[in-house]
């Protein structure tokens, strides 16, 4: 059976492990699980989901965590029953249930990353002038850092790791790294879709901590065809009915 790879670049515990317990566990036949965490877990559950091979995260706006990105695609893609790869953070939340984020992403053999085309178009000048020649000021794109890559493009990004070189002295690299080279080489592969909720500024990528969600919220969400959203904390309040909605119980 084809598996999702859920991928967490944490700094610490998730900030709701036990709605992530209930929606991972009863569907450990469908997914696996790889954590890259900067400090130690104390969530027994998903200790045992870290990778063995980790790299040192210093700031979230240096090349590391790229790095960091790329050791979990090489862990995922040992198992070769993960088809789909999605990468999260500490504060997401999922928002549709297990069964049809399957269904959905497993549909077809596309990558999802959201594309913007002209956000941060300053940072193509910190590129190294090998890559600028393969891509121009006019192309060059930031992305969403919440994604789904296809098993055959996180194969292909891991082969073309080299040119991550050409981005190291640039701001925020896992911003664009991934979406730039699969320009280049697959663009037709890239679905432009944002899975990842962060605000009601669809062009910007910067999450705001949502204090209440609400069911109106939710509802909202999933009609726009989100399947997580970003800045959920351990004090923000969920309606209780999320659960059983969910199918968490």
């Amino acid at each position: 059976m084809s598996k999702i790879a859920f991928c967490f670049l944490t700094y610490s515990d998730l900030d709701r492990p036990k709605i992530w317990m209930k929606y991972l566990e009863n569907n450990l036949d469908k997914c696996n699980i790889y954590i890259h965490n900067k400090f130690p877990l104390k969530n027994n559950f998903f200790k045992k989901y870290i990778i063995k091979n980790k790299t040192k995260t210093y700031k979230k706006t240096d090349i590391f965590i790229v790095f960091a990105t790329l050791l979990l695609i090489r862990s995922a893609l040992k198992n070769e029953e993960n088809k789909k790869i999605i990468f999260l953070s500490q504060s997401c939340l999922p928002i549709i249930p297990f069964n049809k984020l399957y269904e959905i992403i497993n549909k077809d053999n596309l990558s999802y990353i959201k594309t913007f085309h002209n956000n941060k178009k300053g940072r193509y000048h910190s590129l190294l002038f090998d890559m600028k020649e393969k891509i121009s000021y006019d192309n060059f794109v930031k992305q969403h850092p919440n994604m789904v890559l296809d098993r055959e493009d996180a194969e292909f990004i891991v082969k073309k790791n080299h040119y991550l070189n050409y981005f190291k002295y640039m701001l925020c690299p896992d911003e664009h790294f991934f979406i730039n080279i699969f320009n280049i080489f697959r663009k037709e592969k890239i679905k432009n879709k944002q899975i990842c909720f962060c605000n009601f500024n669809l062009k910007n990528t910067q999450g705001k901590e949502h204090k209440f969600i609400t069911k109106e919220l939710i509802k909202q969400l999933r009609d726009l065809n989100f399947f997580f959203m970003r800045k959920v904390t351990k004090k923000s309040f969920i309606y209780k009915d999320f659960i059983k909605e969910m199918k968490l119980n």
